[in-house]
């Protein structure tokens, strides 16, 4: 498993501030890339503490330094023992194009004492969630 843990935005706190790609993942290396294929490299994890504790993460986190902050897409990869395992992609979101609603759970019975969260998104037209826009949406 290998999941980007930070928006591909311009001002995301990661990207904009810190001009770092976090990931988290439980292969032993991973590597990431944008979608113009310039590769940032591949790393190992680091060594981190829990807050109050004095133990290490199972799974640290995998974190790509001096990235600059490039629209398209930014690619992970998972490996064990050299072979690609697992892949994930963040996308930057474009102009806000619609509303999505998520019901969690997707499915409840009938019998009026059941509940369902409904989580609504802006998404943009490819459906990719857009976390920080003020642009009204229909």
């Amino acid at each position: 498993m290998v999941k980007i843990a930070n928006y591909n935005l311009p001002n995301s706190p990661v990207n904009g501030a810190c001009t770092a790609i976090a990931s988290r993942s439980n292969c032993t290396r991973t590597t990431s890339s944008s979608r113009r294929k310039r590769r940032y490299g591949a790393d190992v994890p680091g060594v981190h503490r829990i807050a109050r504790g004095d133990w290490n993460l199972a799974h640290p986190p995998f974190t790509f330094k001096n990235v600059a902050f490039s629209a398209g897409s930014l690619r992970a990869e998972g490996l064990i023992g050299g072979v690609v395992v697992a892949r994930d992609t963040a996308r930057s979101p474009g102009t806000a194009a619609g509303i999505k609603l998520v019901a969690d759970p997707p499915v409840i019975d009938d019998n009026g004492e059941d509940i369902s969260r409904i989580e609504a998104y802006i998404v943009d037209a490819n459906g990719t969630w857009i976390p920080d826009t003020s642009t009204k949406t229909r």
